[in-house]
């Protein structure tokens, strides 16, 4: 089922739609570091995303492209959780930005 992204309600999933490219990024990004797990973007352009896991074995990977009819970017592939263990949490994650945090904190701060 097809449904515009809504971090505080969503998972990632087959189907997910995100208004534009940095949306759909920045939902990916949030879902990695909150479950302590990595990424690496295979390809990135202006109408497609590709990432996978960066653990080797780890089948774990995510497309999404620009669909013409909407011009809206869906989710085309897209396991529900990564098979990889990970061995250590991760206390500098790289892709933790200000801006991610920002956004994190800014609804809990009056």
């Amino acid at each position: 089922m097809s449904h515009i992204f809504d971090p505080q309600y969503s998972k990632l999933s087959v189907g997910s739609m995100f208004w534009d490219k940095e949306t759909l990024v920045a939902a990916v990004r949030a879902a990695h570091i909150f479950s302590d797990r990595n990424y690496l973007v295979e390809r990135s352009s202006p109408k497609k995303f590709k990432a996978k896991c960066v653990v080797p074995g780890c089948p774990w990977k995510l497309r999404a492209a620009k669909k013409e009819k909407h011009a809206i970017f869906e989710i085309t592939v897209c396991p529900m959780n990564h098979t990889c263990l990970v061995q250590q949490p991760m206390q500098d994650h790289a892709k933790i930005s200000r801006m991610l945090i920002s956004k994190i904190v800014k609804p809990h701060v009056s």
